[in-house]
């Protein structure tokens, strides 16, 4: 019996002839695609105020928007620890410190309050994780930007791509924005990020760096008639997107509403069929608004991962998303907030199955099976 997988991207032919046509004209690395994904992306965003650098992953695009907001060796930067290793992972490469933040217990989003109290002379940013549903209170994150004004806030908004905060799309409203493309988010590049920020000063920096530092771009340098010289003025990394990739991204952005109405449909699905199960508790959100990449379930820690052999042997794949940073070893001597809600909810996390090709009859036997379990244990 074929497994029903926790994911599955939403691909068809039109991505498969995108990219062949980019293979056969031979120009693989960064160039027109990915200058037209990036215009095409900031017309998505509708707010012509802000601007879109592609590069190669979602973890590039948190390290370099740790760089944008001039974090250095020493400094401080505070985000949830119910993430993804990514983000602590960047502050550790760049010298920085991590500083672990406890989560809402309704939107498992940093709790901004919390936050707050996590703020020293040493803090040089805030990383604000949207979580699965749920958004953060960035009206909340705004107060504090505004008394503390040398703090840049980066949202990670690579749960959230297509998602809408009071009426504003997400990657509009807030300081410095990153979104991740990987071959389970909401729309993929296959592998790819992206980088919305402010201002053209900022742009022009994250291309350079995308690109070692080079003020002018390859495909620029190498098409023009003129002899351009290009000056390198600051250290950077070779991680820009690639024509191929963003082909594929140009062609999932057409598919953008169709996707996220499927997404939100499948979400509602689930909703509604464990509604009445007492031993799940399901996200607090109604995904009217929300586009997550991920649909997560809670259930009592001494379940969960019997629950999950037992979906396995019925051929239902099932993720942990995520495992809270601060109890790997890594991190076990950075800074951090209590921990109650995070480490509980740590060990309470279940990721369903949830794709756009997923049928609603597939939803009614996870569901089934789900509760199967529970009524072996009598509960």
């Amino acid at each position: 019996m074929k497994n029903i997988p926790v994911s599955w991207p939403t691909l068809n032919n039109k991505e498969i002839s995108s990219a062949t046509k980019v293979l056969k004209e031979g120009w693989l690395g960064l160039g027109s695609y990915v200058e037209i994904f990036e215009k095409k992306l900031e017309k998505f965003l509708k707010n012509k105020k802000k601007f879109v650098c592609c590069v190669s992953t979602g973890s590039d695009a948190l390290l370099m928007s740790l760089m944008i907001a001039k974090v250095n060796r020493g400094d401080e930067v505070i985000l949830p620890s119910l993430n993804f290793i990514a983000g602590a992972q960047a502050i550790k490469f760049i010298g920085a410190k991590p500083v672990f933040c406890d989560v809402e217990e309704k939107t498992l989003c940093l709790d901004v309050n919390k936050a707050s109290k996590l703020i020293n002379k040493k803090t040089k940013a805030i990383i604000a994780v949207d979580y699965s549903g749920n958004l953060v209170d960035y009206e909340a994150l705004h107060k504090i930007k505004k008394k503390y004004k040398k703090i840049r806030i980066i949202q990670d908004a690579a749960h959230s791509f297509g998602s809408v905060y009071k009426n504003k799309r997400v990657g509009t409203f807030t300081d410095i924005v990153m979104f991740s493309f990987d071959p389970i988010k909401t729309i993929t590049t296959i592998d790819g990020g992206a980088i919305v920020v402010n201002t053209k000063k900022e742009l022009n920096k994250l291309k350079a760096i995308r690109q070692l530092g080079f003020v002018v771009q390859p495909n620029v340098a190498f098409s023009s008639k003129k002899k351009i010289t290009s000056d390198v003025q600051l250290v950077g990394m070779q991680n820009r997107m690639t024509n191929v990739h963003a082909a594929i991204g140009i062609e999932q952005l057409k598919k953008i509403e169709q996707i996220s109405t499927k997404k939100k449909k499948l979400a509602k699905n689930y909703n509604r069929l464990f509604k009445n199960n007492s031993n799940i508790r399901i996200p607090n959100s109604d995904f009217n608004n929300v586009v997550p990449f991920i649909y997560y379930i809670r259930v009592k820690k001494q379940y969960r991962d019997n629950l999950r052999k037992f979906l396995r042997k019925k051929n239902i794949l099932t993720g942990l998303h995520w495992t809270p940073n601060h109890i790997y070893s890594l991190f076990k001597k950075d800074r951090k907030g209590s921990m109650q809600i995070t480490n509980n909810v740590g060990q309470e996390l279940i990721s369903l199955p949830y794709y756009t090709n997923l049928k609603f009859s597939q939803q009614v036997k996870v569901c089934n099976l789900i509760n199967v379990f529970f009524k072996k244990k009598k509960l």
